[in-house]
């Protein structure tokens, strides 16, 4: 893995650039034999210590102590009164570390394998890595496969063929977040801890429910619920399949001058299931959230083609100088369906295409292309003086019409000063080298088609009986 950091290097991939570059290189066969490889590990992961919190009869003494500052005289609210008449005393008489009840230790079980080798025309290379991790959150989980092909093949002299082949399947197992922001955890940390985890009748006998009242001293059961209902009830679970296959072909025209084609096609489909049944939160059962499911579908497929040829005029001891030109296309499509019922028939029935009444549904596509170019001249004096310019050109189908082409120009220099002869008896020093450089690069929109301008007509808008449009982006 390699970072590029400064600027010139970052203005290589123009309007892709901004936000900093990985360079990541994958293992390649090497010549010779066969060579297996097998590797296990595991790992026992544990979260740090939680924030000090009260326990249950401390959180009711404070908020008794809030309520006389705040009121002097007030009216009890019986949840925090410690009244053993009140019908849910034994449900608001607990001391429950709620943090403690949702964290678990985490473990991960990492399995991988590589075989590689080759000879005179062919190298081979395949690995397979399998991991399955718990989360030190109850019911979070994710597991992973993953399997890589790399083959090259020499059909001549001047010719190298490549094949990378990559294929990676992965789910997550996680917990549904109430309102797209209150997770598990977060939850644990709010949740007063007076209340009980399982529900008690009015004698203190245990129901076999989870304790979900449908108003509370915090508030509404459907905002302050119980984070061990919802880790153990809920479901918000994602898997996904990527498929990477790409080509190489490698043709050295004459001793100065090489050419290189690269076609690569990446597909990704995910599916995302999400389930919260009545029984994990305190809401009415004519409520929205009433046995809520939703799922999601996504395709991504991008098409990728990179044409460079590559000229080296002059190699010696004291001079060597190269230029590069490069082409590059790419296509990237997507297409996405959505739906969500609620009050689903059952809490066992969590297909949201099981009949329950709509919350919405949808569908959404993308196409977004985009064209690249780059010249590079690079020049070495005597293995210590660097000096290299780039000026790459980009297009993008985002943007605008007159705003599509963005040009990035860049320009290096480097002194390799640990070449110097008037530093060779520094023996401690074997390399340096001081690195200058100017480049500009860019940043795409996240949209593919934010460039247009969208209005929406809100359906109880409207001004002296005239229908209001409100632009939304």
């Amino acid at each position: 893995i390699e970072v590029l950091k400064d600027a010139a290097s970052t203005a290589v991939w123009g309007s892709q650039g901004a936000d900093g570059v990985l360079m990541i290189t994958t293992n390649r066969g090497k010549k010779g034999k066969t060579k297996f490889d097998y590797n296990y590990k595991f790992t026992v992961n544990q979260s740090p210590p939680a924030i000090p919190m009260l326990n249950g009869d401390e959180y009711s003494m404070l908020m008794i102590e809030e309520l006389h500052n705040a009121y002097g005289v007030f009216e009890m609210p019986p949840e925090i009164a410690y009244d053993p008449d009140f019908v849910d005393f034994h449900n608001y008489s607990a001391n429950t570390d709620w943090v403690d009840e949702i964290t678990r230790l985490g473990s991960v079980h990492d399995h991988f394998f590589k075989l590689s080798g080759g000879g005179d025309k062919t190298l081979y290379y395949v690995s397979l890595n399998s991991s399955n991790e718990q989360g030190t959150t109850l019911n979070e989980g994710f597991k992973r496969l993953t399997t890589r092909i790399n083959l090259d093949y020499n059909l001549s002299r001047k010719i190298r063929f490549s094949v990378n082949f990559d294929y990676t399947n992965s789910y997550q197992d996680g917990n549904w977040r109430v309102n797209n922001y209150y997770t598990v955890r977060r939850m644990a940390y709010a949740k007063a801890p007076n209340m009980s985890i399982w529900e008690h009748d009015e004698n203190g006998d245990l129901t076999g429910e989870y304790f979900t009242p449908l108003e509370s001293f915090q508030g509404a059961g459907s905002v302050f619920f119980n984070p061990v209902a919802v880790a153990n009830l809920s479901d918000w679970d994602v898997a996904i399949n990527k498929f990477q296959n790409s080509f190489v072909l490698k043709y050295q025209i004459s001793g100065k001058l090489s050419f290189q084609e690269t076609v690569s096609y990446q597909y990704e489909s995910g599916k995302r299931n999400t389930f919260l049944p009545y029984s994990a939160i305190g809401v009415d059962w004519l409520e929205r959230q009433v046995n809520e499911a939703s799922e999601t579908n996504y395709n991504n497929r991008k098409l990728s083609s990179r044409s460079m040829l590559v000229y080296i005029p002059i190699v010696n001891d004291t001079h060597e100088l190269s230029a590069r030109v490069m082409l590059q296309l790419d296509q990237y499509n997507n297409t996405s369906a959505w739906l969500s019922t609620r009050n689903g028939p059952s809490v066992t029935v969590v297909d949201p295409a099981a009949g329950a009444p709509i919350n919405w549904m949808g569908s959404g596509s993308n196409e977004i292309r985009a064209l690249g170019s780059m010249l590079s001249v690079n020049y070495k004096l005597k293995d210590r003086y660097i000096f290299s310019g780039i000026v790459r050109a980009d297009a993008n189908s985002k943007f605008g019409e007159n705003n599509r082409w963005g040009i990035f120009p860049s320009i290096s220099g480097a002194w390799r000063f640990s070449k110097e002869s008037f530093l060779e008896s520094w023996a401690f020093l074997n390399e340096g080298k001081l690195r200058i450089s100017y480049g500009q690069s860019g940043k795409q929109p996240n949209a593919a088609y934010a460039r247009h301008g969208i209005f929406d007509i809100p359906t109880t808008s409207e001004y002296i009986e005239n229908t209001v449009v409100t632009p939304t982006q």
